[in-house]
């Protein structure tokens, strides 16, 4: 996602899309979060340990594509679940 939605869920869809988090430490993850929900994050999915933000990094394809075939890079995913 663009920086500006990062620190601004709610400028789309009322903030009702996804942010993924990864780390190795507890305590440094529950202070993301709470930085996080403080921004107005409402779906903060926990994905693990730090080798899991891999994962996240493998969307940037995915994200610059939906930049070129939207002209615009205000979107974000969300987990349907």
């Amino acid at each position: 996602m663009a920086a500006r939605l990062m620190a601004d869920p709610a400028s789309l869809a009322g903030a009702d899309h996804t942010m993924f988090l990864s780390g190795d430490d507890a305590d440094a993850k529950a202070q993301v979060r709470e930085l996080l929900t403080a921004y107005g994050w409402k779906d903060i999915v926990d994905l693990g340990e730090l080798t899991t933000a891999r994962a996240t990094e493998m969307l940037q394809p995915l994200y610059l594509t939906l930049v070129r075939a939207l002209g615009h890079e205000h979107f974000n995913l969300s987990l349907v679940r």
